[in-house]
């Protein structure tokens, strides 16, 4: 979901994007799907950054994350220069911390997860942390980050 509530993402076979209705009605926008999710049906592989900015999505058939940057106003998705960027082996899930700082992307079958640090501006993957690919206990490991 978007921050400001006007608008709700899919990821089954690409990016899917709705505006919502002031009913709760889905209109699905123009241009949707967008390409660059790929997990398999439980995957968490899109995230929306705090501010409503910036979409990532992941994918676990070309290993990368693709980064939209997202109008708040109308919903429009603009693909960010750079993108799709290299999300480690398999990228597979994805989550963002609350502050919009970092792109954590579980890696499919890796028992590894990727931390990267983001470009506040243009929302663009920066490298990995120097110590990233972090070991986790898990295939296919899922992330989410709830804001208390």
């Amino acid at each position: 979901m978007h921050p400001s509530g006007n608008f709700l993402y899919d990821s089954a076979f690409g990016v899917h994007a709705y505006a919502i209705a002031p009913g709760g009605a889905l209109n699905e926008l123009e241009e949707s799907p967008h390409p660059g999710s790929a997990s398999d049906n439980s995957a968490i592989d899109i995230a929306v950054d705090p501010g409503g900015h910036h979409l990532y999505a992941s994918s676990n058939i070309t290993g990368t994350v693709t980064v939209y940057g997202v109008d708040t106003t109308t919903g429009a998705f603009t693909q960010v220069e750079g993108s799709p960027f290299d999300g480690g082996p398999m990228a597979y899930s994805v989550a963002l911390d609350r502050a919009g700082r970092f792109l954590y992307v579980g890696n499919d079958d890796a028992d590894e997860l990727s931390v990267f640090p983001l470009d506040s501006a243009t929302g663009a993957l920066r490298l990995p942390l120097t110590e990233s690919p972090f070991v986790v206990h898990g295939l296919q490991p899922e992330i989410l980050l709830i804001d208390p």
